[in-house]
């Protein structure tokens, strides 16, 4: 972490955020302060503690995929083998077949949206050809 002076009144405050998990690059924030060194002093206190509490987080190229992977590894203490197993399940039917393979940066809510709305087809397909009886 560091403040870097850029000109009279102008600093560069940069955050170290860890590294990348696939390119093993630093990934850092910065912030363009104009006004007095003390006035980035504080951005730097404030970029810190939110670095420290998990609300700044810097996408880098991953996948989603790898994230969900990331999840699943993290999660699997605390929740059963039964559940882990659904998930995986569910994460390889519908997910990573059709998101998966977007990068983080590029997930929106539309993408989100468009993958409620196409398993609700799917749910929806499958309860008419319940109904009826046929196909």
């Amino acid at each position: 972490m560091s403040i870097i002076r850029r000109g009279e009144t102008t600093y560069l405050v940069r955050v170290y955020l860890g590294r990348d998990a696939l390119t093993k690059k630093r990934i850092e924030t910065n912030v363009t302060v104009h006004g007095t060194l003390a006035s980035a002093k504080k951005i730097e206190a404030k970029l810190k503690g939110q670095k420290e509490s998990g609300h700044l987080i810097k996408t880098s190229h991953m996948i989603l995929n790898r994230l969900l992977d990331l999840y699943l590894d993290s999660s699997r203490h605390v929740q059963s083998e039964g559940t882990q197993y659904k998930y995986r399940i569910f994460l390889n039917y519908y997910v990573r077949p059709y998101i998966g393979s977007i990068p983080i940066k590029k997930v929106t809510t539309n993408t989100l949206q468009e993958l409620f709305n196409f398993l609700l087809d799917k749910k929806k397909e499958e309860s008419d050809c319940d109904d009826n009886g046929t196909e």
